[in-house]
């Protein structure tokens, strides 16, 4: 972790407490040479109702995607065809146990310097320009009407902003009861991604995937700016993850807090920026 890379990213770090729940339903991932040295793959899965459904991700994520056909070709199908591949698998797993764990998703993958990011739920990924954070990814909640619209067609109900007045997100992997048990498909709830491509420049800074124990206590600019303070400083991506992740505690989050930075900062650039 948070070693000098030759890639087009620099460095790495992740960190993960179980903060103040019962349970580490939380889970990521992180393959720097992820098919051959050219491309990374980073994920965080954030569990709930159990820690099931984000162990299976983690376990499987990287090789189903690895062997989809269009993983060269289109690597935007190859993650939206391994995440329904996933949760199909998991959820004819779940009709045997019982199992009734679900979990949200971000994925990054790195090719040919560009940056695919696959993300279901509401984990979030952002990205830093020269001191300007862009969000990769959109929070996938009952209340955007888009979603709304599509679980009330699906015959699903919102109680308190909440699907069918129980679960918080509007996409996730797993819970097999919002799911169509026959199909092994979307019900009232979809997993399938939005996808977002993201091209490599040389003011890019770094980026940050996280679960929403981060996001429920900072916002996008609190946590670049955090970031990005320490990594100028010449702090490795590790200690700011492990430093960001208690500052979070600290500031009175009440979930499990995973973070994942990867940093594009070259030793020239903190140079003329610091």
């Amino acid at each position: 972790m948070g070693v000098e890379s030759s890639k087009c990213y620099q460095s790495y770090g992740r960190c993960s407490i179980q903060g103040r729940r019962r349970e580490m339903e939380d889970k990521t991932i992180i393959v720097p040479e992820f098919c051959n040295e050219e491309c990374a793959l980073f994920g965080v899965f954030d569990g709930h109702n159990g820690n099931t459904c984000s162990k299976f991700l983690s376990s499987h994520f990287p090789e189903t995607l690895k062997k989809n056909n269009y993983i060269n070709e289109s690597p935007s199908m190859a993650l939206i065809q391994s995440f329904l591949e996933l949760d199909k698998t998991f959820l004819k797993k779940c009709c045997t146990s019982g199992d009734k764990s679900g979990s949200t998703g971000v994925t990054t993958l790195i090719k040919d310097e560009q940056i695919y990011i696959a993300n279901t739920g509401d984990s979030r990924c952002i990205i830093c320009e020269d001191a300007i954070v862009y969000a990769l990814t959109n929070d996938h909640k009952p209340s955007i009407p888009f979603e709304r619209e599509r679980i009330i067609n699906s015959g699903g109900q919102i109680k308190e902003g909440r699907v069918q007045g129980t679960l918080a997100v509007a996409r996730a992997f797993g819970d097999i009861e919002y799911k169509d048990k026959s199909t092994f498909g979307a019900g009232v709830l979809t997993c399938e991604p939005e996808i977002k491509i993201w091209n490599i420049i040389d003011s890019t800074e770094f980026m940050v995937l996280a679960c929403d124990g981060l996001w429920d206590v900072l916002t996008n600019e609190m946590v670049a700016q955090y970031v990005r303070k320490r990594l100028l400083k010449g702090v490795s991506a590790q200690k700011v993850c492990e430093s960001l992740v208690r500052h979070a505690y600290n500031k009175g989050s009440t979930d499990n807090i995973s973070v994942v930075i990867v940093s594009f900062m070259k030793k020239s650039y903190y140079e003329k920026k610091s």
